[in-house]
């Protein structure tokens, strides 16, 4: 934990990177939901150097890619959303965040952990 991210174990180790909640300590129990987003950047490019830091790239193996398929509906002036209505989900081969929905694409990746220790840096 530090001033401006903290890590939780939820089985793998995941950081935010934001202030701690003031109520969080070290070793503190949680309940909550979350998101989980992939991109280690952040990580490795800042946080991974700063002593105290977890080791927490982890390697993958992804088995099936999922594109949200629910288009975009104006909800307020300016203000778009996905229709909650027609949520789904249809399986791709490949992402490309730069095209895929006008580069708004949300993917569900299945994964499955390769085993190996968390490391502190891109590759091995």
């Amino acid at each position: 934990m530090a001033d401006d991210w903290w890590a939780i174990d939820v089985g793998i180790l995941a950081f935010r990177e934001e202030r701690p909640p003031a109520n969080v300590r070290q070793d503190s129990w949680l309940r909550g939901s979350t998101y989980i987003g992939i991109d280690p950047f952040f990580y490795f490019e800042r946080l991974a150097r700063q002593s105290g830091a977890p080791a927490l790239i982890y390697d993958w193996k992804i088995v099936k890619i999922e594109v949200q398929t629910a288009p975009f509906i104006e909800v307020k002036p300016r203000v778009t959303e996905r229709d909650q209505s027609l949520l789904g989900w249809k399986e791709i081969a490949e992402t490309n965040a730069w095209d895929d929905d006008g580069g708004h694409a949300e993917y569900l990746l299945h994964c499955r952990r390769i085993s190996g220790p968390a490391r502190r840096t891109r590759s091995s």
